[in-house]
């Protein structure tokens, strides 16, 4: 049995207040310590980055953070998107509340938005890669009356998010830190609501054991008023490995 942990609760609650938190949040930055310059050693040099390889068998990588997602064939509406940039979050970050977020009243004109509110992010389920050894999860902010990152993944009716934009057989795409110009094509073989925080043990979206090439996308299902009470859940397979334009 999958153990899933508290980690995803957390997240079920953190993805319910997008827009209640303080932008404050963010963890201040440890005091630098003064250092001796002649005592300071040479800082260690970043390990490399393995090269992708093309072979007979297909292209093959490493298993790495997911930096970036892309469904091309999304349809659109104005100020939506169907590429984006994707973070990894600790489960500290999220369990303790210090993903950033702005207050109710605020705008998002800001020049720096927080990093949550403008891209897709990972919590536990970070890496992909054609050899990984489990799932990778991806959750996103949206909202009925602001733009938020996974908006674009739902119909918006008259009670806000209605139902999943993203059908059944659609592509999407993952690309790594270390994938180069290769991109994981996945193709969506589900897409459904879930109520909170249920969802967070739903063997439809986490399977109960490892599930290698398994793909979760999540984000709230929001009405027009009051709190969401469901999630909605996108899941689909590795198909293979793809270079895109």
């Amino acid at each position: 049995m999958r153990k899933i942990g508290p980690w995803l609760a957390a997240a079920a609650v953190v993805i319910g207040l997008a827009l209640i938190i303080g932008s404050s949040l963010w963890p201040s930055s440890p005091a630098q310590e003064t250092v001796n310059p002649t005592m300071t050693e040479p800082a260690t040099p970043p390990a490399s980055v393995p090269t992708p390889t093309q072979t007979k068998g297909g292209v093959t990588f490493a298993t790495c953070d997911v930096d970036k997602m892309s469904i091309p064939d999304l349809p659109l509406k104005k100020g939506e998107r169907n590429k984006w940039d994707i973070i990894p979050l600790t489960p500290q970050q999220d369990a303790t509340g210090n993903i950033p977020l702005p207050p109710a009243d605020s705008s998002l004109s800001d020049p720096h938005p927080p990093a949550a509110l403008v891209s897709g992010y990972t919590v536990k389920y970070h890496q992909a890669g054609p050899k990984a050894d489990d799932m990778v999860a991806i959750i996103g902010h949206s909202s009925p009356w602001r733009v938020l990152p996974f908006n674009s993944l739902m119909n918006q009716g008259k009670q806000g998010g209605e139902a999943p934009r993203v059908k059944v057989g659609q592509r999407v795409y993952l690309h790594t830190t270390c994938s180069g110009k290769w991109w994981l094509e996945y193709e969506v073989g589900d897409a459904f609501t879930a109520g909170k925080p249920a969802f967070a043990s739903d063997p439809r979206i986490f399977g109960t054991e490892k599930m290698p090439g398994w793909l979760a996308l999540i984000t709230c299902l929001q009405p027009k008023e009051g709190h969401s009470t469901q999630v909605v859940a996108i899941t689909g397979q590795l198909k293979g490995v793809v270079s895109l334009p």
